[in-house]
């Protein structure tokens, strides 16, 4: 039962934000929590840390606003004119999902009423349960399962929420191929999930090769023979999958999606095996760049890729240099607190751009940088409380993660994940999406279970 949870949070991932909810709530938090609560190693899951974690980055936002409202500048502050009960809910809303609240104090509860427990109220019977195994089969059956959705809509244009059941033309790219949406809102929102499993899935396919790395030094060739043998997925199927996700990033048409994918098709197989392997290596990369030459030509992305040209020289219809501008004003403004993101969504936003010259721009957006947007939210201080507690959680996810089985591979997966999201971060709302935040929120807390149910 817990294993087929596990296998089904990445399909629910796939789907759109109300069913991605459901899934990491219920097959990765509620499900698990419930079924496993009375085994002895429950008790060693580090939910009280991980909680407050979590909780800690989504307070940062509320917290600004809140600070804002106090020190707001005449002429440019929004009233708080709320009803009951928005008037109170308002007040907690963040940048960040309202997920990284709700596993948060979840977590918290869990976590202290797990430390009041008795040890004597524990099973200790032994339970078959594999999380990150079952999660990666999970992940490579929904590729497979959706990619043939994305597609069909990549050159039918067929889409179930369009009037007609049909992309609009401004989806288009040349040759008449479509920018694929899948199941979620936006196409770069689809460009970020495949480029964080793009990564995810390469970077696992090449530790499993260079295996020999992950065991200690007095492992024998027989035992590396053995794990390998022993990886839970096949890796003609993983490299399938990884290619797949490569594809999916190029037919959404995110440029700066396409190019990190591209950088990081390189860059994890030469930490991998470095120059240990130069005919595999220059095998695969030649391959390699040959099917993503054919798939940016096929696709009508290298049109896109050269209108990005236009951006830095004022002539695109792409405003994300405005963007920026404009959000670093609010930033200079509002040095080391920030303008409050709750007040930039009251109105706040819409009166910079005004403000600025730039009232007749259709599209008063966000930042579209998460680095720039935190700085205007939150300022400087915001900035670095959201960094200090990335990091720890990093580094405390690192630790938890050494000596247990698959427990290198996950983290290095996940490295290079966050990565490749953090610096599309530079030109997109990475991580502010909430469909994206739910991708790695199930990663997290199937990592959770993996450690403590796994023998080393």
């Amino acid at each position: 039962m817990l294993n087929l949870c596990f296998f089904l949070v990445p399909v629910f991932l796939y789907l759109g934000i109300a069913v991605q909810s459901v899934g990491v709530y219920l097959f990765a938090l509620v499900i698990p929590l419930a079924l496993t609560f009375q085994r002895a190693r429950f008790k060693s899951i580090p939910f009280l840390p991980f909680g407050l974690f979590l909780l800690g980055l989504h307070a940062v936002f509320p917290v600004s606003s809140l600070i804002a409202k106090m020190w707001a500048k005449p002429g440019m502050s929004i009233e708080y004119a709320y009803a009951w009960p928005a008037k109170i809910t308002k007040l907690f809303e963040s940048r960040l999902s309202s997920s990284f609240l709700v596993c948060g104090l979840v977590l918290i509860s869990v976590g202290i009423w797990n430390a009041k427990r008795k040890n004597s109220t524990l099973s200790r019977q032994k339970y078959s349960l594999r999380p990150l195994e079952s999660y990666w089969k999970g992940l490579i059956f929904s590729t497979f399962a959706f990619g043939c959705y994305f597609v069909f809509q990549h050159f039918i244009g067929f889409d179930f929420r369009s009037p007609g059941f049909v992309l609009k033309e401004e989806h288009q790219m040349a040759g008449g191929r479509f920018r694929i949406f899948g199941f979620y809102g936006h196409p770069l929102t689809l460009a970020s999930v495949a480029l964080a499993y793009f990564a995810y899935l390469w970077s696992l396919l090449w530790h499993q090769m260079e295996a020999k790395k992950t065991l200690p030094k007095e492992t024998t060739s027989a035992d590396v023979v053995s794990l390998i043998s022993k990886f839970p997925v096949n890796p003609i199927l993983l490299g399938t999958a990884a290619a797949l996700q490569f594809a999916f990033v190029i037919m959404s048409g995110g440029r700066v999606a396409a190019l990190l994918a591209s950088l990081l098709f390189i860059a994890i197989p030469v930490a991998s095996i470095g120059t240990s392997k130069p005919r595999l290596l220059g095998f695969v990369l030649v391959g390699g760049g040959m099917f993503a030459a054919l798939l940016v030509n096929g696709t009508g992305l290298l049109q896109r890729i050269a209108e990005s040209v236009k951006l830095f020289s004022g002539q695109s219809a792409d405003n994300r240099i405005t963007f920026w501008k404009v959000h670093w004003q609010m930033f200079l403004d509002a040095p080391w607190f920030g303008q409050g993101s709750l007040w930039l969504d009251r109105g706040l936003r819409t009166a910079y751009y005004d403000a600025l010259g730039y009232g007749a721009l259709p599209e008063k957006f966000e930042a579209h940088n998460i680095f720039l947007e935190i700085l205007a939210s939150a300022g400087a201080v915001g900035m670095m409380i959201v960094c200090a507690l990335t990091l720890v959680l990093a580094l405390y996810l690192h630790k938890l993660l050494r000596g247990v089985l698959w427990g290198d591979f996950q983290r290095r997966a996940l490295f290079f994940a966050f990565v490749a999201n953090l610096l599309h971060g530079f030109t997109q709302n990475t991580f502010f999406d909430s469909t994206l935040t739910y991708i790695y929120l199930g990663m997290l807390l199937t990592t959770l279970l993996h450690v403590t149910e796994v023998e080393s």
